[in-house]
């Protein structure tokens, strides 16, 4: 997990491309960065290796120059108890959880192993990780802006979050972690899968990937030979992606530096 760890400082600089050259910190910026003591050895490592690299000040010194939230928002890794990432409404908190990033660290290494090439399996456990806090970001856009939203709020902040990976340098690399991600861990699904506040990782996956060939079928064509699009779907997902893209312009273009049309 070393080599991943050490990924994501500079992976904070996949955010430059919604960011304008002269835009500088505020006095009072959007985002800061805090760390909080694990119990577990192999997470105090981790934990040190975040410190060192200043992960979380760089993040949020980024996302600060790029958003202007209301109130601030606090960026956070600490050992939750289980695998998990979220987005605290009233302490206005993003946690990633350690369980998490060694669930993704191990999965991806795994299955990745044998069919990557050197780097791209640390990158893509990056860029798994940048998905996940772009999601929790989406959370925080939705409450600090009380957006409007109409169906589950999970599916808007994976909307928020593919669109602003989609306009970085690197989006191969979290669309290639996020795909794992959300890749399907049972082969029956039952009602507890459905009443579930997040639409089904296979949905997630299609959704995804239908929105990054919406957004440049060149480069992302490879996502329908994988199978996550179908050959139904694949030509309304140029209409799905410009309609989110308009959507987070009305919504969000007064509030952030987003990238041009």
């Amino acid at each position: 997990m070393a080599r991943a760890i050490r990924l994501l400082a500079p992976s904070a600089i996949w955010l430059c491309g919604l960011l304008a050259p002269s835009l500088v910190l505020a006095d009072v910026p959007s985002f800061v960065g805090k760390y909080s003591q694990p119990r577990s050895q192999k997470y105090i490592q981790v934990n040190d290796a975040f410190k060192q690299a200043r992960v979380l000040e760089k993040l949020a010194e980024v996302l600060s120059t790029a958003i202007r939230f209301p109130d601030q928002v606090t960026l956070t890794i600490r050992e939750c108890g289980q695998a998990n990432a979220f987005y605290n409404r009233q302490k206005r908190l993003i946690v990633l959880c350690h369980e998490l990033m060694e669930n993704i660290s191990v999965g991806i290494k795994r299955d990745f192993a044998r069919i990557s090439l050197p780097g791209e399996v640390d990158r893509s456990v990056a860029g798994a990780v940048m998905f996940i806090l772009m999601h929790e970001l989406g959370h925080a856009f939705v409450a600090q802006f009380d957006l409007p939203i109409l169906g589950r709020e999970e599916d808007a902040a994976d909307q928020i979050g593919a669109f602003f990976i989609l306009n970085t340098q690197h989006a191969s690399d979290a669309i290639a972690g996020a795909l794992w991600f959300f890749k399907s861990k049972t082969l029956f699904y039952t009602r507890q899968h459905f009443s579930d506040e997040h639409s089904l990782g296979p949905q997630r996956q299609s959704n995804l990937a239908c929105w990054a060939i919406g957004k440049d079928h060149a480069r992302y064509s490879y996502l329908m030979h994988g199978g996550f699009v179908t050959k139904q779907r694949a030509p309304r997902c140029r209409n799905e992606y410009l309609q989110l893209e308009s959507s987070i312009y009305r919504l969000l273009g007064t509030k952030v530096d987003l990238p041009k049309r």
